[in-house]
């Protein structure tokens, strides 16, 4: 469900779904390979899984920007 590995000097990640796992793992990836020059994350073929850990995956690589919000009309 999740690969990682150097190709020269970049770090490519393979993540096929998101399960209660998968931040932690790509953060280890991201501290274990930190000489990479670039970063692939591939999730082709990703069906989903925990939203949480997405928005986890997605908030190691951005700046705090807003990842995703709910808005609710009553």
């Amino acid at each position: 469900l999740y690969a990682d590995r150097m190709i020269d000097d970049v770090l490519y990640l393979r993540v096929r779904i998101f399960n209660k796992q998968t931040a932690r793992k790509i953060k280890r990836s991201l501290k274990e390979y930190h000489n990479a020059k670039a970063i692939i994350l591939d999730l082709r073929g990703n069906s989903g899984g925990i939203f949480n850990e997405a928005l986890q995956t997605a908030d190691l690589f951005t700046d705090g920007e807003i990842i995703s919000f709910t808005q609710f009309k009553f």
